[in-house]
């Protein structure tokens, strides 16, 4: 719990509670409510607690053992917010928001490459003084169906083809025929996908030996290397997926390529 950090923290600098407050700069009744776990500490403190004493937030909440900081950044107290309503959703809650973010990201990325030097009629420039001018092409990019929910590359993940968002992709990166675009979980496609990747696939039911294909089983979405013995995980920690006599298959696509 919080309050056994803070407490943990609070006595290895020596100081009693008072002191600890007026060293913090805060109220006495404040913090003691803190350590006490009286009162849940606000986002800007556990900021202030990280900056002084160089640990980990994750450490003060007790989401991890380790202590060091491996990665400092300057958060605000409305993005620690974030985060904080982030860690406190579901699977398919965490989902949802990347997607959203990589959808933004493009979006942002778009309008970037749609930014021009404009010049009114008339005016003479000399172009060896603008520095700021990127000759380059602007990157082509495709708006792709993508799914909310992950596809499981381990133990399967819970469907829903109904929700999609469009996002921009790369056109070069965009195989010809895509219709959607999904993330994979899970590492049983390993080292052909990772976790994290995003797959661009077709809607259909054709598939050859060999083949990668997104599957239906009992209502749960995979990808897996389609075989007529089942359905084929590449990291070989993995059972290859021999359907029983109560499972329903569904093929609902195949695999074009990844990003």
């Amino acid at each position: 719990m919080i309050c056994d950090k803070l407490k943990e923290i609070r006595e290895k600098t020596g100081m009693n509670k008072k002191e600890f407050a007026n060293y913090l700069n805060i109220k006495y009744t404040t913090y003691n409510n803190y350590e006490t776990g009286a009162r849940e500490p606000a986002s800007d403190f556990l900021i202030l607690i990280s900056k002084k004493f160089d640990i980990s937030i994750d450490y003060i909440m007790g989401l991890t053992d380790e202590k060091n900081i491996l990665h400092s950044y300057e958060l605000l107290a409305s993005e620690m917010a974030h985060i904080e309503k982030y860690r406190s959703v579901d699977d398919f809650g965490r989902e949802t928001v990347d997607l959203v973010l990589l959808r933004e990201v493009s979006r942002v990325e778009n309008q970037k490459n749609e930014k021009r030097i404009k010049i009114p009629t008339g005016t003479l420039v000399d172009f060896h003084e603008i520095k700021d001018i990127d000759d380059t092409e602007p990157c082509k990019l495709r708006p792709v169906k993508t799914t909310l929910q992950s596809l499981s590359a381990g133990c399967g993940s819970i469907g829903d083809d109904d929700q999609y968002t469009e996002i921009n992709y790369p056109d070069e990166k965009v195989p010809d025929g895509t219709d959607f675009a999904s993330k994979i979980t899970g590492d049983s496609m390993e080292p052909t996908f990772f976790d994290g990747d995003i797959v661009f696939y077709e809607l259909t039911q054709n598939l050859r030996e060999g083949d990668i294909g997104v599957f239906r089983k009992n209502d749960e979405n995979f990808i897996k290397e389609y075989s007529k013995n089942g359905l084929v995980s590449h990291n070989p920690a993995y059972d290859i997926i021999i359907p029983g006599m109560d499972d329903h298959i569904e093929t609902i696509g195949k695999v074009l390529g990844k990003l």
